[in-house]
């Protein structure tokens, strides 16, 4: 009995060794299986070279117990040996906003944008970056006299995806897709004719709708909020409270829209008579309306928690209208004029000195709903207006632009800027300047190859020529972009009948909602429309939705009033042009198939007398 139990134990024991090694190499096949996907190689900064007095800090929250603190200019941190990559992230913790410096081999390659992790100690942030990276390379992160102090976790390096997210804020610049159309005036003008569904379309809807519609108290409050004193801040303290403890932030994040019907709306604009359909991409406030790539405070993951460019673009394309995006985030808009109005406080008050909630960080969102989202991407790192091409927001804004149009492939994009340089607004430098011939040649390539081979692409910009003119520079080129592109004016239409086909963007309402303010009528909206039309140009027209996504009833009667007058006169507008005279306040003309059609905006009945078509005036021929 006692060999018998003595082998039953002998087998015993060779089982648990066979199930040990197995669970051993099990482990162990794994563990190289993640080191073979892991997407970089991890290099600790502790066990690099220290420069200048840089220090090892201890921090429980670091990947090994440590990091190294730069505090001042002359420490570095060197890491020798390093495979060949095109990608690097540095993982660090700082409390400013600023810059850090990146050497190859003792030679500077660039400085890296970084801003405030809430603390130095237990916070980390990523920046990541391209860089051509040889085997064996010295790479050297340094602070140098116009640098911030950091605190540096580790670095990662490798090709491609590191299993990180974007860094928004050290984004490369765009490349333009291949193609055609390069980034240059003249050779797009050379190349661009508009397509011949803009020509026939003639009046477009727009829903101008975001977060920002739902307090209802008109445009631009993701600004007036945070001015002391302005209309919309004491509305924001009434109904919210302070913008220090209740922010935009917040705004977007109870931004309800449990009534927005895009079925219904996208056919009521269709009875009005639209035939392409502009939806709101990203207005100054910076929160993108759809699954963005490169701004995480999206609808997607903030609020409605649903791709609202997405459900546009599906519903206007089932209902045969041609679809657009309006981005409105421009570097001057956006960084220049809404950011800066946020890093501020109370001037006077119970409430003087307390930052509003631009100033916090990733740090303090931990427990919090918005835990895992960094404020800095909504509202941008503290900064001036000076400059705002040439900021870290600029390559943003380009990426974003991008992200979109590549997910739904619009057949308009509308921006709410100027295509040159010389417009000063709010004292800030407005204009896309170099920025604009990289941004429509990228578009109109991508476009031939979403059309296999055919132009079918609309770029509106502003302020060409005309009243708000940002050409004063270089006149000269004013010819040339209304060639390049379809130029659009708020309000404003064109005095003349134009040579090239240019569109005017008017409101119902205010842009956003506005409680209590008064309408545009059917009458005054096709005034427009005729105006617009007998001088060669298309209007776009918003249908000012409520916060929550619907329309007041006054609204629908309008948009049906339209249609119904469009019903009637249709053919002197859609797929017409200009007679040989516009008009005066009394009537508009327009050709279309071999016939002069003359629109009286203030017919009264009895007979009417057209004095443009007197002896020796317009022709009919």
């Amino acid at each position: 009995m006692v060999k018998k139990e003595s082998n039953r134990m002998t087998r015993i024991s060779w089982i648990h060794q066979i199930r040990i090694c197995l669970a051993g190499y099990i482990i162990l096949y794994f563990a190289c299986a993640l080191c073979k996907a892991a997407p970089g190689n991890l290099f600790e900064a502790e066990a690099a070279e220290l420069i200048g007095g840089a220090s090892q800090t201890a921090d429980p929250a670091a990947s090994k117990g440590y990091s190294v603190s730069l505090g001042k200019p002359g420490q570095g941190i060197q890491f020798s040996g390093l495979p060949a990559a095109s990608k690097l992230a540095i993982r660090y913790a700082s409390i400013e906003t600023g810059t850090i410096s990146v050497a190859v081999n003792e030679q500077p390659v660039r400085k890296v944008n970084v801003h405030s992790s809430g603390a130095v100690i237990g916070s980390f942030l990523d920046a990541v970056i391209q860089i051509e990276i040889s085997a064996g390379t010295r790479l050297t992160i340094n602070q140098t006299a116009d640098d911030v102090a950091v605190n540096i976790d580790y670095i990662v390096v490798g090709q491609g995806d590191l299993g990180l997210p974007p860094d928004i804020w050290n984004l490369p610049p765009l490349p333009v897709a291949e193609g055609p159309y390069s980034a240059d005036w003249m050779a797009i003008s050379r190349l661009y004719t508009v397509p011949a569904w803009w020509r026939e379309a003639k009046f477009g809807a727009w829903a101008h709708w975001d977060p920002q519609s739902m307090p209802e108290q008109g445009d631009w409050y993701s600004r007036g909020m945070y001015m002391e004193g302005s209309p919309q801040y004491e509305y924001h303290l009434r109904h919210f409270g302070h913008p220090s403890e209740y922010g935009y932030k917040d705004i977007c994040h109870n931004w309800v829209i449990d009534r927005w019907k895009p079925d219904e709306l996208m056919a009521l604009f269709v009875e009005m008579g639209a035939r392409y359909f502009m939806a709101m991409g990203v207005h100054h406030d910076n929160f993108d309306c759809w699954d963005s790539t490169y701004q995480p405070w999206n609808s997607v993951r903030v609020g409605p928690k649903v791709d609202i460019v997405g459900i546009w673009e599906k519903t206007a394309r089932e209902h045969g209208l041609r679809f657009g995006i309006g981005f409105h985030n421009s570097p001057p808009r956006t960084w220049g004029q809404f950011m800066p109005v946020r890093y501020t406080g109370d001037k006077k008050g119970a409430r003087q000195g307390v930052p509003y909630d631009a100033m916090l960080t990733v740090r303090d969102g931990k427990g919090k709903w918005w835990e895992g989202l960094d404020p800095v991407d909504l509202y941008g790192p503290v900064h001036t207006a000076k400059e705002p091409l040439l900021s870290p927001f600029a390559n943003q804004f380009m990426w974003r632009v991008d992200d979109a149009i590549t997910r739904y492939h619009p057949d308009v994009i509308y921006f709410d800027e100027a295509a040159g340089n010389s417009l000063w607004d709010l004292g800030v430098h407005m204009g896309l300047d170099f920025l604009a011939p990289p941004l429509v040649a990228n578009f109109y390539n991508k476009s031939i190859r979403w059309n296999n081979g055919r132009m079918g692409a609309v770029i509106n910009l502003k302020c060409v020529g005309g009243h708000y003119n940002s050409f004063k520079n270089n006149p000269e080129l004013i010819p040339i972009v209304e060639r390049a592109l379809v130029k659009s004016t708020e309000a404003i239409i064109e005095p003349q009948i134009m040579p090239y086909p240019f569109q005017t963007e008017t409101t119902l309402q205010n842009w956003h909602y506005q409680t209590g303010q008064e309408y545009l009528d059917a009458k005054k909206v096709i005034r427009l429309l005729m105006e617009n039309v007998s001088r060669n140009g298309t209007m776009l027209l918003n249908i000012t939705q409520r916060g929550r996504g619907d329309l007041d009833p006054e609204a629908i009667r309008i948009c049906k009033d339209i249609g119904a007058w469009l019903k009637v006169n249709g053919e002197a507008v859609y797929g017409s042009r200009p007679f040989e005279v516009c008009g005066d306040n009394t009537v508009c003309f327009t050709r279309n198939k071999g016939y002069v059609y003359a629109v009286l905006l203030e017919w009264k009945g009895g007979p009417i007398t057209l004095k443009a078509l007197h002896a020796g005036g317009a022709t009919l021929g």
